[in-house]
């Protein structure tokens, strides 16, 4: 008979395989956060294209049209200007999952063979590591892209204009990502051979 608290020696176990418990998961999470972000660290490239992409943005557009007057050359100028903000920052985010979320995609699909953990918790991790980045490219833009061109100096639409960028941007890595997520197919052993 066997006692509680004792395994057989023919069973095996996984350290932190298949179970679906909250702290597994939480465990899991916080691992793959870590390790994404070791990845980003270890790049220089990879760090720097994701803090400054939205503050190289800022200052051409700072470059090219500094301070706007209210006259109608002012006033087309900044229609302009919010043309391009609204547009920019969906293509920086999808510039930045096209060039980072490969690598991370192979190696969940090498992992994912061996069941260490399931999709949805990949992509809420990878989510979650962006979001910093993201958030400080938000921030930087706001900074230097509100204030420095000149518009209505109030706190609250420099948060609602940060906001909407942060949002832009989260919505281009999510677009790249869903498209990337499906465009790779795992090669089975037969093709490897052939």
């Amino acid at each position: 008979m066997r006692e509680l608290g004792k395994r057989e020696d023919n069973e095996h176990t996984v350290p932190w395989g298949t179970e679906f418990s909250p702290c597994v998961l939480l465990y899991k999470l916080i691992l793959l956060i870590h390790r994404m972000n070791i990845n980003v660290v270890r790049s220089i490239r990879a760090c720097g294209m994701r803090s400054t992409v939205g503050l190289m943005f800022a200052l051409m557009l700072f470059a090219f049209i500094l301070r706007l007057k209210n006259d109608q050359a002012g006033m087309q100028n900044r229609i302009g200007l919010l043309f391009q903000i609204v547009n920019g920052p969906t293509y920086f985010g999808i510039m930045n999952a096209v060039d980072l979320f490969p690598t991370l995609r192979d190696l969940f699909y090498r992992e994912s063979m061996d069941g260490l953990y399931h999709p949805a918790l990949f992509i809420l991790s990878y989510f979650l590591h962006v979001l910093p980045f993201t958030t400080f490219t938000s921030l930087l833009f706001g900074t230097v892209g509100y204030w420095g061109i000149g518009f209505f100096p109030d706190a609250g639409r420099y948060v609602y204009f940060t906001a909407v960028f942060l949002v832009l941007m989260m919505q281009g890595e999510s677009i790249a990502v869903m498209i990337l997520g499906t465009k790779y197919t795992v090669p089975t052993q037969q093709e490897r051979t052939t």
